[in-house]
């Protein structure tokens, strides 16, 4: 059973706590189910872009064996270049925004492999998706540099000529077979390349280029769905949600951040869709509660209204809420049950 979940940047420290996370991992071996703690490394230069500074940085944040009682073990390998290319999304009936060409999704290779999928989840605000809830946590946090690569681009990668040393890793590296040697540097055939990002993941010399790197928000979070609807395919989940530490950009970035309200609380679905559908809706009210009792305050600025579409205008988060749906992943309706 893997319990996926972020964590944490450097500097930022509003990650979900290990204390909250060994109590899971406690209710996970009472039903005699096999946990561990997961994420995937970044794309990113950052403490977690390889496995052995992922996990040192882990430890310094309580992720330790002795505080959780279970390993932590991070899903696409030393380098990210544990992955596999699934088939899936060609058939699917919406394509407004065009899933991959090729009618594959790359996931982690840990996924392919385990029982059960617990997300843990910190609800953020987010500069390219608006909001960051449990399906971003399952489409980004599960996906290989390949999935990273094609939701925040979907453009495949190219040689830079005068960086190559034709050292040919990328070409042994390569399952399309895509790579040949050309007159004396790397050269990808872009009709037999599927955009896995393994490449750009083993360039020892950082060789391997990516352009239009951002893609509109529309086209990510449509991706985001597809992802999150191709790594649930057939698995059991549930989801966790700390609508706790709510802050304006997600916990990739690492400058510290003052929340932008009071904690809301934690929410526990099976449903992905309704879980981030019903935290959106609780930290909206929250937000105009202290609005309202606080209207000179700070958070005069939300005064009630959908907070994220605020602080980040031009995003439309629901978006990926839509077509998460459409997909089958889950519903928007939801009922709160207080505990």
């Amino acid at each position: 059973m893997a319990l996926k979940m972020h964590l944490g940047e450097e500097k930022k420290k509003s990650f979900i706590s290990p204390v909250f996370v060994k109590i899971i991992v406690d209710l996970v071996k009472k039903a005699k189910a096999k946990p561990f703690v997961t994420d995937t490394n970044t794309l990113y230069e950052s403490p977690r872009v390889n496995a052995v500074d992922h996990l040192a940085l882990a430890d310094r944040h309580g992720f330790s064996y002795e505080n959780l009682g279970c390993p932590v073990i991070i899903a696409d390998g030393l380098i990210g270049e544990n992955q596999v290319s699934v088939p899936f999304g060609a058939e699917a009936p919406w394509r407004p925004y065009g899933a991959h060409q090729s009618g594959r999704i790359h996931i982690a290779g840990l996924v392919k492999r385990v029982d059960v999928i617990i997300a843990l989840t910190h609800c953020t605000g987010h500069l390219l998706t608006g909001y960051g809830g449990a399906i971003k946590n399952i489409a980004m946090g599960l996906s290989g540099r390949g999935g990273k690569l094609d939701q925040h681009s979907g453009v495949k990668p190219e040689i830079i000529a005068s960086v190559c040393k034709a050292c040919e890793v990328c070409i042994i590296h390569c399952p399309a077979e895509a790579i040949t040697l050309v007159n004396g540097k790397a050269h990808i055939d872009k009709d037999m390349c599927y955009g896995c990002g393994e490449c750009f993941a083993v360039c020892p010399h950082s060789a391997v280029k990516v352009d239009k790197w951002h893609a509109t928000s529309d086209r990510m979070q449509a991706k985001m769905a597809l992802y999150c609807a191709g790594i649930l395919a057939n698995k059991k989940a549930g989801f966790i949600n700390f609508a706790t530490n709510i802050t304006k950009n997600c916990d990739c970035i690492d400058n510290p951040e003052k929340p932008l309200l009071p904690d809301v609380g934690i929410l526990a679905s099976l449903d992905p869709v309704a879980i981030d559908t019903a935290s959106i809706d609780l930290i909206n009210q929250k937000a105009g509660e202290v609005a309202t009792a606080c209207p000179y305050g700070e958070s005069r600025l939300f005064r009630g209204k959908d907070i994220f579409r605020e602080v980040w205008p031009e995003i439309d988060y629901t978006i990926q809420f839509k077509e998460s749906e459409k997909l089958g992943v889950g519903s928007r309706k939801y009922i709160v049950e207080n505990i």
